[in-house]
């Protein structure tokens, strides 16, 4: 448990140096939730947990095993339950944080 943890909080913190999140600056865009905007952002910050497709893996569980609402999602992704990374503020700015979890919510 704490070696998945440990794992997944190193991978988040090299995505992090690697300045690999997206950021987008567009006032309409930032006004709805973007799957497609979404999805690049999972590949840098989730994916490695949760599998690319977010069928889940070792380290991390399946996104695509329980339907979950968009709000539940952005909860979990706002305020997460360890062993998942809290990304949010910091890594992830609150438009990527609603990306991501519509990107999820479309799994």
């Amino acid at each position: 448990m704490v070696r998945s943890w440990l794992l997944c909080t190193t991978v988040a913190l090299v995505t992090l140096a690697a300045g690999c999140s997206a950021r987008s600056t567009s006032a309409s865009a930032a006004a709805t939730p973007s799957a497609v905007r979404g999805r690049p952002i999972f590949a840098a910050n989730c994916a490695a947990c949760h599998g690319v497709r977010g069928q889940g893996s070792v380290l991390g569980p399946s996104l695509r095993a329980h339907r979950r609402t968009f709000a539940s999602i952005l909860r979990i992704v706002t305020d997460p339950e360890s062993p998942m990374p809290k990304l949010y503020p910091g890594t992830l700015t609150a438009e990527q944080v609603r990306d991501v979890s519509a990107y999820v919510e479309s799994l």
